[in-house]
């Protein structure tokens, strides 16, 4: 779901299970995956990597993995493991955003022409490109309300903290390197709130949904080794450009 980093400070909730497909180790992964889910172009790592900072940051970090574990209407994952591209020309993902603070990059904002800061100094853009993506094929071919309820985006509120949502305005599309570390699992559901107030479910309704949620990719606390590009999508589409792509540097 497309929870923001502000809400990785909750209490997260861990499932008690390590799954087959989650084997990295026991504190960094959780449940289990079904197969096929994962993109050909991205392996399961099966050990720990206590060398590499990126695994770190994903499993024992401030906003690890496990902290996006939730419960049903919470939003985040229902299970966890770390995968990394395995394709030497690399691993797209994506991610839809919008022009709100919260969302907004600020390389966007500048290719854009739109303000960085209000009136009162205030910041009208996010700190980086976002820590939820998604596979490039979760989005083809869906048009955006099906896509955002598949993978448990609020457009207007998360009721959970009252977080804004997002109409996502935008496609960000990222090559990651080989190599490049994420943490995976299953959309967990979301209750959102619409602009009068009231509340809906979106991402799986029910145990039978759920067992068959799409993955989400989650970490990205650095891009500068991806190569990314973004354009303004077509109206109600999740994946058709209605302008060219344009690069753009992610932190």
């Amino acid at each position: 779901a497309e929870t923001l980093l502000m809400q990785t400070r909750r209490e997260s909730v861990q499932g008690a299970v390590l799954g087959q497909s989650a084997v990295a180790q026991p504190g960094c992964s959780s449940g289990t995956i079904p197969s096929g889910l994962l993109p050909s172009d991205f392996a399961y790592v099966g050990e720990a990597m206590p060398d590499s900072e990126q695994y770190e940051g994903l499993c024992t970090g401030e906003y690890s993995a496990t902290t996006q574990l939730m419960a049903p209407g919470e939003g985040g994952l229902q299970n966890l493991a770390i995968a990394k591209c395995a394709n030497s020309d690399g691993c797209p993902v994506i991610r839809l955003f919008d022009k709100g603070p919260a969302n907004l990059p600020a390389s966007v904002a500048e290719s854009e022409g739109l303000p960085t800061t209000g009136p009162d100094g205030e910041k009208l853009t996010a700190d980086d490109c976002g820590h939820y993506f998604d596979p490039l094929s979760g989005a083809e071919g869906m048009s955006k309300s099906a896509y955002f309820q598949a993978t448990g985006i609020c457009d207007f509120e998360y009721a959970d903290g009252s977080y804004p949502g997002n109409i996502g305005t935008f496609l960000l599309q990222c090559t990651l390197p080989q190599g490049y570390l994420v943490a995976t699992g299953q959309t967990q559901s979301t209750t959102c709130k619409t602009e009068g107030g009231s509340e809906y479910k979106a991402g799986p309704q029910n145990t039978q949904e759920a067992a068959t949620a799409p993955l989400q990719f989650y970490g990205f606390n650095s891009l500068a080794s991806a190569a990314c590009k973004y354009c303004v999508l077509e109206d109600g589409s999740a994946s058709s450009c209605a302008s060219s792509w344009t690069s753009t540097a992610c932190p």
